[in-house]
């Protein structure tokens, strides 16, 4: 499985990279949205998680462009916004699913567990 992490900042997300690594899996990183949208070009991702600072765009934008790379790219956010104003945000762009801005490692679990019975392998 290949997973692209967008986000500017690394060290937020070490419980997230750690619990990926426990199953084998190793992200593409980016820094930004213009480079996780080139990255998705080129690796093809199946999961995209994306962090709700980028710099240069938000999520959703990412998300919205990433659907134009490749729709069938699953999409998460990682955001502390408040979950009916993120839904509200989003809406109409199929994100999979919300993650805190910080995960934990038993987000990890339950993310791929969702992704496994989505993409039904």
């Amino acid at each position: 499985m290949k997973i692209l992490i967008a986000a500017r900042d690394r060290g937020r997300l070490a419980a997230l990279v750690q619990g990926l690594g426990s199953k084998g899996i190793t992200p593409v990183w980016a820094g930004n949205g213009a480079e996780a949208l080139s990255r998705a070009r080129q690796e093809e991702p199946d999961l995209a998680v994306i962090a709700d600072d980028l710099g240069d765009m938000s999520a959703f934008a990412l998300v919205a462009g990433l659907m134009t790379v490749n729709a069938m790219i699953n999409t998460v956010i990682l955001s502390d916004k408040d979950p009916e104003a993120f839904h509200e945000a989003g809406e109409g762009l199929g994100i999979l699913k919300q993650l805190p801005g910080s995960p934990r490692s038993e987000d990890v679990h339950s993310l791929l567990t969702l992704l496994t019975t989505v993409r039904g392998s």
